[in-house]
Parts: structure tokens; C-alpha cells; sequence
């Protein structure tokens, strides 16, 4: 792929970065118009930048505490046999 290629890329993939997850399919339809490789490899980009945004935005200690908060089954009255290997 040429530089240029890339620098299109680049260009189209931080004009979606901008827009919300919703306004970026409508955005890219428009912008890659009658570029199907150049949407293809956009859509791939935002595929996987937008998940990964998701996971960083949240602290780690919150989802920690998340987990936590959450209902566990109680271990009272458990028996569990212990092996040996």
C-alpha cells in the first residue's frame, strides 16, 4: 500500500474518530463513495478502535468494584474434597 494510500486512510479513519459511533457508517457511505477497499479498511480500523475506547474509558478500579458488588453464591455450608495429585 502507498503512502498516499495510507495518508487517505488516515484522513477518512480521524474524520470518523471525531463523530459518534452511530454517524460514522453514514459518514463513511459518503466519504468512500465508490471506494470500497478504502471503506472496507476504514470500517476495519473503527471495528477495532472502538471496542478498545470503550475498555480504556473506564478506570480498572471501577469495573473492579463492579465485579464485586455483584451477587456471588454464598460458600456456607459448601464441602469440598480436596485430591491429591
Amino acid at each position: 500500500m502507498t503512502s498516499d494510500r495510507w495518508a487517505e486512510i488516515n484522513r477518512v479513519l480521524d474524520a470518523a474518530l471525531g463523530l459518534a459511533e452511530a454517524g460514522q457508517l453514514v459518514f463513511l457511505r459518503e466519504a468512500c463513495k465508490g471506494d470500497e477497499e478504502l471503506r472496507s479498511e476504514v470500517e476495519s480500523l473503527l471495528a477495532w478502535h472502538n471496542p478498545a475506547q470503550q475498555f480504556l474509558s473506564q478506570p480498572a478500579f471501577e469495573l473492579i468494584a463492579e465485579e464485586l458488588a455483584g451477587e456471588r453464591p454464598s460458600m456456607l455450608g459448601q464441602q469440598y474434597a480436596l485430591t491429591t495429585f
